[in-house]
């Protein structure tokens, strides 16, 4: 253990908290036949990297040498339980905004999960259950927590305003709704409008679906849907320097 009255680097704390999880993750897969499930020791390692922050608060800094707020710290933490608990292909992209980061880690590739294990995944982060039902992605009933089915969604999505898809996951969930057979949407009249700006992080989501996806039918739709929002963001940019002298990177996030 460091001194106390040390000072230490973020990437030195990274070190030394991805090792203790390391040795305490053997630990505690040994206890999983008594019932210690997944989200438990996931409170449990949140907890002793907590412990090493708190020794040394007020004297952990970033690599440009500004003190590390507990925001940041617990954000850098949820992020190595991440790292430590998942395949690096599994993981959502880190790009995204974190309400829809910790709602792909959950629901990405489950149906539904036990209200207390949601609560339990999400404890650290700053995120409850609520911001995501309020936003329509899952759904609670008898203490289980579902989550609402892409198509279920698109069809609801696609009645309202463009213009009022927000997130990534509601404009990536609109896409891949659209990019399925049968949908009634024309996917690249709809992103050859004006009407609506597609985030740049939707394509990240997209390949993700792409690769992750359980269901056959989500999986390729997300990766039609891919192609289709980069060759119309291809084009959007050509016509954009052609026309105006642009540069993409001087753009804001729009299709």
């Amino acid at each position: 253990a460091l001194p106390i009255s040390q000072a230490v680097s973020w990437p030195k704390m990274r070190q030394w908290v991805k090792a203790e999880l390391k040795r305490l993750r053997r630990l505690l897969e040994s206890y999983k036949a008594r019932e210690l499930s997944d989200a438990d020791i996931r409170v449990i390692l949140r907890g002793k990297a907590l412990e090493f922050y708190s020794r040394h608060y007020g004297k952990v800094y970033t690599a440009e040498d500004a003190e590390l707020s507990i925001r940041d710290a617990l954000l850098g933490i949820n992020q190595l339980l991440d790292e430590d608990t998942d395949e690096p292909g599994e993981r959502p992209p880190s790009i995204l905004q974190p309400v829809c980061y910790q709602f792909l880690r959950l629901f990405g590739d489950k149906a539904s999960l036990k209200r207390d294990e949601v609560g339990k995944n999400l404890r650290g982060t700053g995120m409850v259950q609520r911001e995501f039902v309020d936003r329509g992605w899952v759904e609670e009933k008898n203490k289980v927590v579902y989550r609402v089915p892409i198509k279920e969604q698109f069809e609801k999505i696609r009645l309202r305003p463009r213009k009022e898809m927000k997130t990534e996951i509601d404009q990536a969930h609109f896409l891949i709704g659209a990019a399925l057979p049968g949908s009634g949407v024309n996917i690249e009249d709809e992103l050859s409008k004006n009407t609506w700006a597609v985030r740049r992080s939707v394509e990240a989501v997209l390949q993700w679906y792409a690769k992750t996806a359980v269901e056959p039918e989500i999986k390729d739709a997300a990766a039609l849907a891919a192609t289709l929002l980069r060759k119309a963001l291809e084009t959007r940019r050509a016509q954009l320097q052609q026309e105006q002298g642009f540069l993409w990177d001087d753009l804001e996030d729009v299709v």
